[in-house]
C-alpha cells in the first residue's frame, strides 16, 4: 500500500510567490484506508500535476536521515520536505474522506520550532496559522490534526516557525457512515449602511428530511466590517464580510456550511460619539487586515481617513517589550487639520482621566525618525492642546507613553506632522498613584475623602484619621449633643468619610493601598462627585469661636468633593423627645475626640470653616472681632485668654 501512495501521493505544493495557488484540475484524494502512511519524497517535488495531486519545484536540499517516530512509524533518508514560511516555503495536502491526520517532523535546528497548519490558503503570516506541535532542537515528534470531517474536502496547508524537515502524514479514517447533509440559507446577499442589522435564517437537511434542534454556529470573516450573532448581522464600516454558517456534524450527520456575503456602503462616521475609556488595549493585530478610506469608527477607535489619504491595517511582524505584534496600523503620511477639526490620518479615542496613554509605534521610514503628537482636542470649540510626543524611531519599534492627567472625560488625537508612522497597538489604563498629600488646615482638623483612592493613614506619623462612630445626647432638654469619633486602625476605602487630625497647616502623604475594608457604622457622608449644599438637617464640620471645632447644623454650606458632612436624619433621637420635635432643631454637635474635650457646646454664634479660619484673630465674649487693644476675656484660636 505505501508503494502505490508513493506513486500517486504527492501532496505538497511549495508557493514561492507568497500566493496561496490553487488548482482547477486538483481532485482531493479520498481512497484511504484506516491507518495509511503517506511518505514524501524528494521526487515528489518536481513541478506537475498527476492524479489530482499538486506539486511545485522548491527546496529540496537537506540531510534528514531514516527516521522512526514514537508510534513505530519509518520512513527512510530520501523522505522529507523541507517546511518554513506560510507564505513561501509549505506544502499543501489536498484531502478527503478523512478524520484525522498525523504529521511527522524533525527539528534539525539548534533551538525550538513549531509545526503549524491552516485551512485558509489566503493566509500568508505563520502567525495566524495554527499550532500543530513543538519540535525541540535536533529531535523529533508528530501532532494530530483531528476532527476532519470525512464528507468535507481539505487544503491543508503545513508550515512551520523555523526550517523542520516534514517526512509525510497518517491517515485515520471514521469506519462509520454518516448522513451527507446540506445547509442553506434564506439569503446568499446582503448590502447594509452601518449600523443596520439583518436575520439570516439556515436550514439543516438531510435528503428530503428537515433536521431541528441541531446546533449552527456563525462567523465572520471580517467583524470590522459586519458582526454576527445567532444569525443577526449587523454592520459596522464600509467594506465587505463573508458570514458562514456551520453544523459540524455529529454521530450521525456530516458536518455542512453555508455562506452569505455582506457589503456594507461606505459611510463617514465622522460624528460618532466615542466613549471614555480608562483601561484599554487596541491591539491592532487582533483586527481584520484592511484599508480605511473614510472616517471610520472600529471597537471604539474613530480613523481619520479619505478617499486619496487612507489608513492601513496590513501584515508586520514586531516584538515590543516581549509581546510579539503581526499587524499595524499605517498611517501613511502627514495628518491633516481644517481650523483645528480633523480631516485624515488621525487616531482619535475618548478617555476619562487621569491616564497614562501608551502606543508601539515606528517611523515607516527606515532611514528617518519621525514623532508622533499626541493631544487633548475639543470638538465643540474646536481646541487642541498639545499634551506630549511619541518618538517613532527609524528601524527600530519601541513604547512609549504620554500621561492625560485631567479628570475630565476628553478626546484624544494621535498623529504625525512629519511623515508616516506605523502604529502596532494603542493602550490606556489608568495612572498608578503610590500616595496622595493632605494638607491640614489652621486648625489642626480636616473633614477629608478621597473619591478614587483606598488610603492607610495609620502608616503616617502626626496624622489620625477618625470615624463617626456614635451619636450622644449630653442634655436633650436642650437639644444639646456630641458626635464621638472613634480613631481608625486600619486602612479605608476610597469614598469613606474621615476626620483627620495633625499639626495645623502641615502636609502629610499617604500611601494608596489596593484594597481596605468598609467602615461599619460610619455617620459621615463622603462628598464625592460634585460639591453639596447643607441643608438644616445637615451638620457641617467647622469652627465656632466660641465652641470651637465641630459640627453645626448650617444650611447652605457648601461641602467641597473630597470633604464629609453628617446628616441628621443618621442620627438617633433622644429618648424623650418626638421625631417631630429634634428633626430639624438641633443645637451644634460638638467633635468629641481624646484632643478636643469633652464634648460640651454653647451657641452657634458666627460659624466658619474649620481649615481656614486666621489663629490670630481676637473675638470677645458676644462674638464680635476685636484688635490687640481690646482689654478683657478675650477668645484667640478657640481658646479663651485675659487680654490685659
Amino acid at each position: 500500500m505505501r508503494n502505490f501512495l508513493h506513486q500517486i501521493c504527492a501532496v505538497l505544493c511549495l508557493l514561492l510567490t507568497g500566493t496561496a495557488a490553487t488548482y482547477a484540475d486538483t481532485t482531493y484524494k479520498s481512497d484511504f484506508t484506516d491507518g495509511d502512511v503517506v511518505a514524501l519524497t524528494q521526487t515528489n517535488c518536481s513541478t506537475y500535476v498527476e492524479e489530482g495531486w499538486v506539486s511545485v519545484a522548491g527546496e529540496t536540499s537537506g540531510s534528514a536521515s531514516a527516521t522512526t517516530f514514537d508510534d513505530g512509524t519509518s520512513f527512510s533518508k530520501d523522505t522529507y520536505y523541507k517546511v518554513k514560511q506560510a507564505k513561501s516555503r509549505y506544502v499543501i495536502l489536498y484531502v478527503k474522506g478523512i478524520t484525522g491526520l498525523t504529521c511527522y517532523f524533525k527539528n534539525a535546528g539548534d533551538d525550538d520550532r513549531t509545526a503549524q497548519y491552516t485551512t485558509d490558503m489566503s493566509v500568508t503570516d505563520n502567525s495566524k496559522c495554527t499550532s500543530l506541535v513543538t519540535v525541540s532542537a535536533k529531535n523529533t515528534a508528530s501532532g494530530e490534526i483531528s476532527d476532519l470531517d470525512s464528507g468535507t474536502e481539505y487544503a491543508i496547508k503545513i508550515c512551520a516557525s523555523g526550517d523542520i524537515y516534514f517526512y509525510g502524514f497518517k491517515v485515520s479514517v471514521d469506519a462509520t457512515t454518516k448522513t451527507e447533509t446540506t445547509l442553506t440559507l434564506d439569503q446568499t446577499e446582503l448590502t447594509l449602511d452601518p449600523e443596520a442589522t439583518a436575520t439570516l435564517a439556515a436550514t439543516l437537511t438531510a435528503g428530503d428530511e428537515t433536521l431541528t434542534g441541531k446546533t449552527i454556529t456563525w462567523t465572520s470573516s471580517n467583524t470590522n466590517v459586519a458582526t454576527v450573532e445567532d444569525g443577526m448581522v449587523t454592520a459596522v464600516a464600509g467594506g465587505t464580510a463573508t458570514i458562514t454558517a456551520t453544523f459540524a456534524g455529529d454521530d450521525d450527520y456530516q458536518k455542512a456550511t453555508a455562506t452569505c456575503s455582506v457589503t456594507v456602503n461606505s459611510t463617514d462616521q465622522s460624528d460618532v460619539e466615542l466613549t471614555a475609556e480608562t483601561d484599554k488595549l487596541w491591539n491592532f493585530s487582533d483586527w481584520t487586515a484592511q484599508t480605511y478610506s473614510t472616517t471610520t469608527v472600529f471597537d471604539n477607535m474613530k480613523i481619520w481617513a479619505t478617499s486619496d489619504k487612507t489608513v492601513v491595517i496590513d501584515s508586520n511582524s514586531k516584538t515590543i517589550d516581549g509581546t510579539k505584534y503581526t499587524q499595524r496600523m499605517k498611517t501613511g503620511g502627514k495628518a491633516s487639520f481644517s481650523n483645528d477639526a480633523p480631516v485624515y490620518r488621525i487616531i482619535q479615542i475618548k478617555v476619562q482621566g487621569p491616564v497614562r496613554i501608551t502606543a508601539g509605534l515606528t517611523s515607516a521610514s527606515s532611514s528617518e525618525g519621525r514623532t508622533a503628537t499626541v493631544e487633548t482636542y475639543d470638538a465643540e470649540t474646536p481646541t487642541r492642546t498639545p499634551l506630549g510626543t511619541l518618538t517613532a524611531a527609524a528601524g527600530t519599534v519601541a513604547a512609549e507613553t504620554v500621561d492625560y492627567t485631567g479628570t475630565e472625560e476628553t478626546l484624544i488625537n494621535i498623529y504625525s506632522s512629519d511623515g508616516g508612522v506605523n502604529f502596532y497597538f494603542v493602550k490606556v489604563e489608568p495612572i498608578k498613584t503610590e500616595s496622595v498629600d493632605i494638607t491640614i488646615g489652621q486648625r489642626g482638623y480636616i473633614s477629608y475623602n478621597n473619591p478614587d483612592y483606598a488610603l492607610d493613614f495609620t502608616q503616617v506619623d502626626g496624622l489620625k484619621a477618625y470615624y463617626a462612630s456614635d451619636f450622644v445626647w449630653t442634655d436633650a432638654a436642650n437639644n444639646v449633643g456630641k458626635v464621638v469619633c472613634t480613631e481608625l486602625t486600619a486602612a479605608v476605602p476610597a469614598k469613606t468619610g474621615v476626620i483627620l487630625a495633625g499639626t495645623a497647616n502641615t502636609t502629610y502623604t499617604v500611601p494608596v493601598v489596593s484594597e481596605a475594608q468598609e467602615v461599619s457604622g460610619n455617620l459621615l457622608t463622603a462628598v464625592t462627585d460634585e460639591d453639596y449644599t447643607t441643608v438644616e438637617s445637615d451638620f457641617y464640620f467647622g469652627y465656632n469661636k466660641t465652641s470651637g471645632v465641630g459640627f453645626y447644623t448650617y444650611a447652605g454650606k457648601v461641602v467641597s468633593v473630597g470633604k464629609a458632612y453628617i446628616s441628621a436624619d443618621d442620627l438617633p433621637v433622644a429618648s424623650d423627645k418626638s421625631d417631630d420635635e429634634t428633626e430639624f432643631d438641633i443645637d451644634p454637635a460638638k467633635l468629641y475626640l481624646p484632643a478636643v474635650g469633652n464634648g460640651s457646646t454653647t451657641g452657634i454664634g458666627q460659624m466658619e470653616s474649620a481649615e481656614n479660619e486666621d489663629a490670630t484673630l481676637l473675638y470677645n465674649m458676644m462674638g464680635q472681632k476685636v484688635n490687640a487693644a481690646y482689654r478683657g476675656v478675650v477668645i484667640k484660636n478657640g481658646k479663651k485668654y485675659v487680654n490685659k
